[in-house]
C-alpha cells in the first residue's frame, strides 16, 4: 500500500522501504555465508559458486553472490575458539568477600609471579598501571594515560590495567607460570568471566 500516511508512518517508525530492507537482508546473509570457516559443510559449495559465473541453470546463490559482488576470498574470517561448558578453564577467578579476606588470601599465594593492576583518576587525568613482581622483587611497570576525566571513567582504566597485565604476560621472559593477577575492582573481574 503506497499511500502518503503509510509512507509517513514508515519514515517515523524508522522502517526502510521494502526493496531496501530486502537488499539489506540479502547482503547480510551473503556476508554470513562468506565468513564460513573452511571446515564448515557449506564452505566448498560457496567457494565453487564464487569461482565461475554460470550462464545457465543458475541457482539462487549464484545470482546472490554475483549480483552483490561479494567474493569470500576478500572477506576476513575470524575463527572463534568455542569453549564447551564442561571444559576445564586455564584460569581461575576469586573475589574475596571483604578487605581482610583479600589480605589473608594474598598471604596464601604460593606462586612467585604476581601482577598488581590498578586504574584511577587523579588531578583530572585517568590512567592505568600494571606492576610485575617475580620472587617478590619488582621487575617492571607498565602504565598508560587514557586522557582526562571528562572523556574516560575509572572502570575503563581498571579494564585497561587488566589488558596491560596481559601484555606483560605476553612480552616478558622473566615470568614463570603460574601467574596471579591482582585486581581491586569486582566489576572489572566479573566482566572477564
Amino acid at each position: 500500500m503506497r499511500t502518503t500516511p503509510t509512507n509517513m508512518l514508515l519514515i517515523h517508525a524508522h522502517i526502510p522501504p521494502t526493496p531496501l530492507l530486502i537488499q539489506h537482508t540479502l547482503h547480510k546473509a551473503t556476508l554470513c555465508l562468506s565468513t564460513l570457516p573452511n571446515d564448515h559443510l557449506l564452505h566448498p559449495h560457496i567457494t565453487k559458486i564464487t569461482k565461475t559465473n554460470v550462464k545457465c541453470h543458475c541457482a539462487a546463490l549464484h545470482r546472490l553472490f554475483h549480483n552483490l559482488g561479494i567474493n569470500p576470498k576478500h572477506v576476513e574470517k575470524i575463527h572463534l575458539c568455542p569453549v564447551p561448558p564442561n571444559a576445564c578453564l586455564l584460569h581461575m577467578m576469586a573475589i574475596a568477600p571483604n578487605k581482610k579476606e583479600a589480605i589473608k588470601d594474598l598471604s596464601k599465594i604460593s606462586n612467585c609471579t604476581l601482577i598488581f593492576t590498578d586504574g584511577s583518576c587523579m588531578e583530572g587525568g585517568v590512567g592505568a598501571v600494571a606492576v610485575l613482581h617475580v620472587d617478590y622483587k619488582h621487575i617492571t611497570t607498565l602504565h598508560y594515560h587514557l586522557g582526562n576525566d571528562l572523556q574516560h571513567v575509572v572502570f575503563k582504566a581498571k579494564a585497561v590495567a587488566m589488558v596491560l597485565a596481559a601484555h606483560l604476560l605476553d612480552t616478558r621472559d622473566e615470568i614463570t607460570y603460574l601467574v596471579t593477577i591482582l585486581v581491586n575492582n569486582q566489576a572489572a573481574i566479573r566482566s572477564k568471566q
